[in-house]
């Protein structure tokens, strides 16, 4: 009898162990095990990061996106979760600068971008980032156009050989305490007819980890380039500037054919006008001695 109320206590503590084991905190989730709860995809993945910390499942319904309906949804489905730990301990969060409790050390770590402030919607482009102060780990990374807290660009994975939405990190995608490295990233074909400012967003985190660190800049989208304006562009003359070893400029001056064209036009015409002339005369003289002979 003792034995066997033994083993209902023992049941009955090993089943929600490993229903807490399987549930999906909504405190420390990563945004992949975010977008495992029912109507939840990438965007409202994020926003659930960003409104953290939760008390609660109920609290969930701060979260824009997310109404009555979906949280129901999300209740029924069993898988979210909230783990609330002990108040004298730091409660899991999401941090945007780091502290003494975050994954990054004390001192932030120091970020650059360099980048073109002003890119046509339809092109691709680059974005350099220059990192310090980290400590020597893998990182992964999210490097992302944004407006109105709406992802709106691709980044290409190296790794895969293939472009991403921008929703998601990069693996790994750097390591060491301080890093250069050069990003691509696009408009994505949603947003095609998006123009005017917006941020580029680019965020650090350990592999594995939800902690991470943001760094902003701002970046004008211009309208589209046409074809007709590269073309343009392409028959411009193009100046080649070149240091002697003399530190003086030597400029070398190339220009297209038609450039050339136009400019000799006159002269070609002048002697197509010459050449016409003289053989007419020499026709003509040939007449005038058969005539007379």
């Amino acid at each position: 009898m003792r034995s066997g109320l033994i083993l209902i206590i023992i049941g009955l503590t090993i089943v929600p162990l490993k229903l807490l084991a399987n549930c999906i905190d909504l405190n420390t989730a990563l945004l992949e095990d975010l977008e495992k709860l029912t109507g939840i995809g990438p965007t409202i993945g994020q926003k659930i990061i960003e409104n953290r910390p939760y008390s609660s499942i109920n609290d969930l319904i701060k979260v824009p996106g997310i109404g009555e309906k979906k949280l129901a949804a999300i209740k029924e489905q069993g898988l979210a979760c909230v783990l609330l730990t002990n108040q004298t301990t730091s409660q899991p969060t999401v941090l945007t600068q780091p502290s003494k409790t975050d994954s990054f050390k004390q001192d932030k770590p120091i970020v650059e971008l360099i980048y073109d402030k002003n890119i046509p919607v339809n092109k691709e482009f680059s974005v350099t980032l220059i990192v310090s102060n980290l400590e020597k780990a893998s990182y992964d990374v999210k490097m992302a156009i944004e407006s109105n807290n709406q992802i709106i660009s691709d980044v290409y994975n190296e790794k895969e050989n293939k472009w991403q939405s921008s929703n998601y990190y990069l693996k790994e995608s750097i390591f060491g305490a301080t890093v250069e490295k050069n990003f691509k990233l696009k408009i994505n074909e949603k947003s095609l007819n998006f123009q005017g400012e917006a941020n580029l967003l680019v965020r650090l985190r350990k592999n594995g980890q939800s902690s991470y660190f943001e760094q902003r800049g701002k970046i004008n989208i211009l309208p589209p380039i046409n074809p007709s304006q590269i073309l343009t562009n392409n028959s411009s003359t193009i100046i080649n500037i070149k240091q002697a070893n003399s530190d003086k400029a030597l400029a070398e001056i190339y220009q297209p054919a038609s450039n050339l064209f136009k400019h000799h036009s006159s002269f070609l015409i002048a002697l197509v006008i010459a050449f016409s002339s003289g053989l007419i005369i020499l026709v003509l003289k040939k007449k005038l001695n058969n005539l007379t002979s």
